[in-house]
């Protein structure tokens, strides 16, 4: 029988002490609890918390000092979009030569509210599937987002890969759907309890809410997307231009 290998001790618990991070809403300059306190909290040896903090370190997510205790690094990820290209939260963090990535990752059904029915333009009460992740780049949290479809339009085994494939690769390579035109909202927000604990954020912080309806190229909507960006993490750009007036003699 072939054996099971299992990462090492210390990385499992370098990523327990990210997500302790982002549950607890620290940034850059809070302060982790003491060696001992974590050690029990974790259940885990002195060593295997040192040596977990030191690749933490050297991912530039902590800083040790001694005597002072070890804090979490400022380290605001900025990155660029512009709205009038139609870029996935993955595709966004790519460009900037990042790594995505999906945590707390949940699928649910549910049936369409009055508002979801008009977005999606179906019947109240329609079956729709809902993905709710956390988006990350190089591990460092960014957005949260929920997207909802018609539940017959996304088998359940496509979505199996859903933290490293993303929706719009599911839906054009897999399915075949060509993605027409989409219709967003973009409106700021303050964080609320719950957001800005998922972001690793405090409540009140300053959010970016896009709302985004996709339709294929018959016009038909297909996906319906809600989607919190930490603002200090993200910029939108918008490429305008000026409206020429024929009627005026001016230049």
């Amino acid at each position: 029988m072939k054996k099971v290998k299992h990462p090492p001790l210390y990385l499992l618990a370098k990523e327990e002490i990210v997500h302790y991070i982002a549950d607890k809403g620290l940034s850059g300059g809070d302060f982790l609890p003491s060696e001992g306190e974590l050690c029990s909290r974790l259940g885990i040896s002195r060593g295997t918390l040192r040596e977990a903090m030191r690749v933490l370190e050297e991912e530039d997510v902590v800083i040790r000092k001694q005597g002072i205790g070890t804090y979490v690094t400022h380290r605001d990820v900025l990155i660029h979009s512009t709205l009038d290209l139609n870029e996935g939260v993955s595709e966004m963090i790519m460009g900037r030569g990042m790594t995505p990535g999906a945590r707390n990752v949940r699928i649910e059904e549910m049936t369409a509210d009055q508002k979801l029915a008009q977005k999606l333009q179906v019947d109240i009460g329609a079956p729709l599937l809902v993905v709710k992740r956390l988006r990350t780049a190089n591990d460092i949290p960014v957005a949260y987002t929920e997207d909802f479809s018609p539940k017959e339009m996304i088998p359940d085994n496509l979505l199996r890969d859903i933290k490293k494939v993303s929706l719009y690769t599911i839906m054009e390579e897999d399915l075949g759907i060509s993605l027409g035109t989409s219709a967003l909202s973009l409106k700021p927000l303050k964080a609320s309890k719950t957001i800005a604990r998922t972001l690793g954020l405090k409540p009140g912080d300053l959010l970016m809410f896009l709302q985004q309806t996709d339709k294929n190229i018959d016009n038909i909507p297909v996906l319906y997307s809600e989607e919190y960006f930490a603002a200090q993490r993200f910029e939108f750009v918008v490429m305008r231009r000026r409206k020429v007036n024929l009627s005026s003699s001016y230049l």
